[in-house]
Formats: C-alpha cells, structure tokens, sequence
C-alpha cells in the first residue's frame, strides 16, 4: 500500500499531514510518532529554583514544544512548563554527599512511569493515589550532566571533589587536600594522626601543645613568654642571659679582681 503524501510535506506534524488522503499505513505511522512523541521518559534541563528545604527543583526544558505550522512553512513552538522535579543527592538518611544546587545548572530529568507523590510523601510503599503515566508532575531531577560550553575537565586518575579552586583528590597513591583560598581549611573535631607529618609553609597553633616525645628543631627558636624545664638543660655552644655569657663571663673577687672564666 503506497502514501499519498506528497514528499515535500513529510516532515510537517502530523495533524498537517491529514490534510491529504492518507491510506492506513499513513494513520497508523503518524498515530504511532504522536505517541512517542508525549511519551516522556528522560529529558535534560536548566535549574531555575531550588527549594532546599523539600528538595524540589524548578527545572526549565531545554527544548520547545510545536504548537503549529504556519502559513509560511515555519513551525510555531514555545518553551515548556516549568518542571518540578525530586532532586537527587548520592546517600539516605544521616550518611550521603549533598552539594548546592544553583540556577543555571543543567541536570537530567527522569520521568517515573508511575505516580511519585504517594512515596515522595509518605515513603515505605503505598497504594497509588493518581492514575499518572509518564507524566511531568513524577519527576526526578540529576544534576550534573553539562553541555559542552559548560563542561569542566575532568581527572582520570582520582576521585576529585571539588568547589572553585578547592579539591580533595582520592587515588591509589593517596590523599591530596588543595586549598586555593587564604581561609584553607577548617577541622572543628579533634584529629588523629598516625605515621609520619610533614608541613612545608608556616604553621599557627593557638592553644596548649603537647608533645609526647623528643623534639628537634633543626633552626632557631624565640618566645615571648617563660622557659621552665624539670630536667637539664644542656647546650653545646654558649648560653646568653641577659647580655652575660654563661661561658665566658667573669666575676670580681674581694679585692675586686676578675677571675677567670668557668672551667668545663
């Protein structure tokens, strides 16, 4: 069974196409393009609102939808709706990764085949409320698929979590922690150390240290404060106090004579 359509109008929508005498095939192929074409599955789109506090986002299509065709052969199309999506974080309960979700950001926008709302509300597993199929209002939205003028490179060595110019980078050599800014980074727990510590730069500490072993200092030492020790304090070269050196100092005897300097 040959279509009568002529060649020129295939590409037009299909309630255009019945214009013409179309035999079954015909019908049955446009019937078959229309469904697929309001089946929805997946799509991609561009954050505009996020709600932190339920975790929803209002998420923009990134294609338009034909209305029409004009007279002149041009299509008419507008944007989509607006899509408020579940957004989706890696983890559940008290243990996950959560990141900041901005306008701008382009994610992946997953389609339930079936009515979300009765879990997103109630959790466990629930007797469907609504009768939806493939509909818009199930959706759940992955951030973090990029179109090309917005991809950033990726490492393929290691595990990087990054913000700006902050990164940790996990890899079978070990942990790498970059701090970019002038606030580095912040510990506000307590942190245990096991193995060999190396710092290259200068090193702040406020507080009470305490060193449970032998300290050397392979340099010059200052303070501002008092020095107490229990035990010896020895030194291989001179020991200066007050201008007066404990090896070479003198003092004067009873008629006012200096004596000579200590013996070792």
């Amino acid at each position: 069974m040959s279509s009568n359509i002529p060649p020129q109008t295939k590409n037009i929508i299909e309630f255009e196409n019945l214009k013409y005498e179309a035999s079954l095939v015909d019908v049955l192929k446009i019937f078959e393009e229309g469904i697929r074409c309001r089946l929805n599955c997946v799509r991609v789109g561009i954050i505009s609102e996020y709600n932190a506090e339920t975790r929803v986002s209002k998420v923009n299509i990134v294609n338009k939808i034909t209305l029409s065709q004009n007279s002149d052969g041009t299509q008419m199309v507008q944007n989509y709706a607006p899509v408020y999506c579940k957004t989706w974080f890696f983890g559940w309960g008290n243990v996950g990764i959560t990141h900041p979700v901005l306008e701008g950001q382009e994610c992946i926008i997953l389609i339930n085949d079936r009515e979300l709302e009765s879990w997103f509300i109630n959790g466990g597993i629930n007797q469907l409320k609504y009768n939806r199929n493939h509909n818009f209002s199930d959706s759940i939205c992955l951030v973090g698929l990029t179109s090309v003028p917005n991809m950033t490179a990726t490492l393929q060595n290691c595990l990087n979590i990054f913000w700006g110019l902050n990164n940790i980078q996990l890899s079978e050599s070990g942990i790498n922690l970059n701090a970019q800014t002038e606030t580095g980074f912040t510990v506000t727990a307590p942190v245990n150390i096991t193995g060999g510590t190396n710092i290259t730069g200068n090193t702040n500490i406020t507080g009470d240290t305490i060193i449970n072993g032998n300290l050397t200092v392979n340099g010059n030492i200052s303070t501002t404060g008092t020095i107490s020790a229990s035990g010896n304090i020895s030194s291989q070269a001179d020991v200066i106090a007050g201008g007066i050196s404990l090896k070479n100092h003198t003092h004067l005897d009873a008629e006012s004579r200096s004596t000579t300097p200590p013996q070792g």
